[in-house]
């Protein structure tokens, strides 16, 4: 399959940045669904390789949270072995049939890069601010980039040692257990730039049934992208909102994103019920700390509009203390030229918008459209930012 880039001003799908040139060909299967706990409706959940590009590049942005202990470096080999070698099915005791169940776990929250050496995660993810929730300190922390399963069956064993980040400070943490849960902190040293820094909403807060989708760490498995979900309801005076995504503890720190703008709405913070175990008493349990004694279980599913819902901390509380992005940059002046920046179905969507930096340097970026196939390309139109 041949493909063509042009600079248009016709968007009808989502933005992305590509460094360097875009892909000849694209491998575009379904969909899915994602947010701090439990399922909400169908589960949707997608994996990294069954994804479009334009969520994969999004994907490339976000990292996992490791114990240092866990992730072992190899210096000759330039690699960094990651994950327990254990499985989902293990750990939480879980039916055979259960999706994902094969899948390996090893961190244990998520993140996003907001700068060229910051990441933004859940407060609640370390000790230092959430005694009763974590024993982990932000000291013996480590960020892994590409913690993913790029081919189907394949799942990451190991990655390589550049994709390992330290922690270097605190720039910024806030725990409310029933408001603002955040943390933005410095990295020890600059992420290259083929991972570029995610854009934010500096504005007021998204409206209630708002399009959303997340991208995360569930469970501590490979990034998964989740979306079909909404803003339930907002409270700002509190500093988060409410989401029907589907997510799960290790979720907490992903970015929640604006379907519609393609920008960062939240950080997921709090949620529902993961999963579910019936003792032989027939009495249910609901996230058992020790699940082995019971018969296997299955993640918690309910009605897209019922159960608890899953809390995101507004993206607003944070704005004073991350960068203005070329990426947010790029997708504001798209906005103000009146071209539409939703994100594509992540089902086969097409042409796909994007936001193209042809020196693949992290700067110069120029909104375009990828077409996938030759036909029906229109007269370019440069759109200067």
């Amino acid at each position: 399959m041949k493909s063509k880039m042009t600079m248009t001003a016709v968007f009808s799908a989502a933005v992305l940045l590509f460094p360097g040139s875009l892909l000849a060909e694209r491998d575009t299967r379904y969909g899915g669904n994602i947010v701090p706990i439990a399922i909400y409706g169908e589960d949707n959940r997608a994996d990294y390789y069954e994804a479009d590009r334009v969520y994969q590049r999004l994907a490339d942005s976000t990292a996992a949270l490791f114990r240092s202990r866990d992730v072992v470096l190899d210096a000759r080999r330039g690699t960094a072995s990651i994950g327990s070698g254990r499985t989902i099915r293990d750990k939480f005791n879980l039916r055979e049939e259960e999706r994902y169940g094969d899948q390996p776990f090893g961190s244990f929250c998520s993140s996003f890069l907001a700068g060229e050496d910051l990441v933004v995660t859940a407060a609640h993810c370390f000790m230092e601010y959430a005694p009763e929730d974590s024993r982990i300190s932000y000291r013996n922390t480590v960020f892994v980039f590409g913690y993913v399963v790029a081919r189907a069956g394949e799942f990451p064993s190991e990655v390589p040692a550049e994709n390992v980040f330290g922690f270097k400070e605190i720039v910024s943490a806030k725990y409310d257990k029933g408001g603002a849960d955040y943390a933005v902190i410095r990295l020890d040293r600059k992420v290259p730039a083929d991972r570029f820094p995610l854009a934010i909403n500096r504005g007021a807060a998204p409206a209630a049934g708002a399009r959303l989708f997340t991208i995360g760490y569930p469970s501590g498995m490979p990034v998964k992208i989740a979306g079909s979900a909404s803003v339930r309801r907002v409270h700002a005076d509190k500093g988060f909102f409410v989401t029907d995504l589907d997510t799960f503890s290790g979720n907490s720190g992903s970015p929640v994103f604006n379907a519609d703008t393609m920008m960062i709405e939240g950080v997921l913070t709090r949620g529902g019920t993961d999963y579910i175990h019936t003792g032989s008493d027939g009495v249910v349990e609901y996230d058992y700390p020790r699940p082995g004694g019971f018969e296997p279980g299955s993640a918690h599913v309910v009605g897209q509009d019922e159960g608890r819902g899953e809390d995101a901390t507004l993206i607003g509380r944070l704005k004073d203390f991350l960068p203005v992005t070329e990426f947010e940059r790029a997708i504001e002046e798209a906005k103000r030229q009146n071209v539409p920046t939703q994100a594509p179905s992540l089902r086969d969507s097409g042409i796909v918008p994007a936001v193209y930096n042809p020196d693949g340097q992290g700067g110069g970026f120029v909104p375009a459209v990828y077409y996938p196939d030759e036909d029906d390309i229109p007269e370019p139109r440069i759109l200067e930012i």
